[in-house]
């Protein structure tokens, strides 16, 4: 009996023992961080690659459901519509060194029916936004890949997640090149930009050099350049301190749009130029956006000239967890203009909606619009969205 004790009480030692410096190591490990660890690896191991300071990696996401109905000339349409499912990847690599991406869908194939588009039910996803940031200072940073074009405000503010934009739509102006768009949303290429406080106006500035466009509109040059023509985007918007809330800029964007070898009516290269205007005011209850743009294009060969106007006037009243908005539209194309699609024409949109926030990460939006289009019975247009953050 004595000896079954005393091997009891040496087993439980022994344990006792054994267990204290597995309970010191595992605090020890507990209150060590990422680079702590990572030093302790690589000096048991040298052939370690040095990964210290471990960058954080944060996902946001967005996405929304939609449906429209509508009627023109007595025929009536409606469907439900899967809207953007969008990722927004962010990563703080140093202090200086940042990267950002977004990846979203997009309907890559487009059925012309005379002058009617169709668009295939299936969705590709693409990185939208795909960029590296280095901070300088708030007055230089430098943005490398692709990101979306410095042409005003809208584009800038409101990116691919529906969540983030008051209304169900984009402008008309503002589309997506793969939703029949009219202007370069992205760019593939470098991008300087920057904040400086001067005096009394808080000024804005980006200059980017990009692949610019394809010979397709919907096309973004992500891994080759069709012409040895650069793009050029010049943009700058200042903000005076005695209106608190007005903004107001121009934007230049110059490039050459390369013939289409598929195509006889773009036959030949586009010299391209775009000069934008807006005038921003963002109050606690009123919110007053407008953009404006001019579109010149001109063929190397013929020297033949086109001029295509466009932008918006976006109002918002904000109420709680609610605002409504009014928004006019305005297309006018060029006649015959060798860059733009047949089908699109001249455009006047007028909507009226409500936004209500239900929760902090959910929208409710509804909207009823008149839309006209050269030689077209005007249409009119009944839509619901749910939008969401996650």
């Amino acid at each position: 009996m004595q000896q079954k004790l005393t091997k009891r009480r040496l087993g439980f030692w022994v344990g006792f023992f054994l267990l204290i410096p597995l309970i010191i190591f595992s605090e020890v490990f507990a209150e060590m961080d990422g680079q702590d660890r990572l030093s302790h690896l690589s000096e048991k191991y040298p052939e370690t690659p040095e990964l210290a300071p471990m960058p954080t990696l944060k996902i946001r996401g967005f996405g929304d459901l939609s449906f429209f109905a509508s009627k023109q000339d007595h025929e009536y349409e409606s469907a439900f519509n899967l809207g953007n499912i969008n990722l927004l990847i962010t990563s703080k690599i140093n202090e200086k060194l940042s990267f950002l991406s977004e990846l979203a869908p997009y309907r890559d194939v487009y059925f012309l029916e005379n002058t009617n588009p169709g668009f295939g039910n299936s969705s590709y996803f693409e990185f939208q936004r795909f960029a590296l940031k280095y901070t300088i200072s708030d007055a230089l940073n430098i943005r490398v890949g692709r990101y979306h074009t410095a042409l005003g405000y809208w584009n800038h503010t409101y990116h691919h997640g529906t969540w983030l934009q008051p209304s169900i739509l984009r402008p008309e102006i503002y589309r997506f090149e793969f939703q029949g768009g009219i202007l370069p949303e992205h760019s593939v290429g470098l991008e300087i930009f920057g904040f400086k406080e001067v005096r009394f106006f808080d000024l804005r500035y980006h200059i980017g050099i990009s692949n610019g466009r394809g010979e397709k509109l919907w096309v973004v040059q992500n891994f080759n350049d069709e012409n040895r023509s650069k793009a050029l985007t010049l943009f700058w918007s200042a903000e005076p301190h005695f209106i608190e809330g007005l903004r107001f800029g121009t934007t230049f964007y110059m490039d050459t749009v390369p013939e289409d070898k598929n195509d006889p009516s773009q036959a030949n290269a586009t010299d391209e130029k775009i000069f934008g205007s807006h005038l921003i005011y963002i109050g606690e209850r009123i919110e007053f956006l407008s953009e404006f743009f001019k579109i010149y294009h001109a063929e190397t060969n013929t020297g033949q000239d086109y001029v295509t106007e466009g932008g918006y006037v976006h109002a918002n009243m904000k109420m709680k967890t609610i605002i409504a908005y009014y928004r006019y539209d305005f297309i006018d194309f060029a006649e015959n203009n060798p860059v733009f699609w047949g089908f699109q024409r001249d455009v006047k949109k007028h909507t009226v909606g409500v936004r209500w926030d239900i929760f902090p990460w959910n929208a409710l939006k509804f909207e009823i619009g008149r839309v006209s289009k050269k030689d077209r019975a005007p249409e009119h247009v009944f839509g619901v969205n749910t939008s969401f953050t996650f």
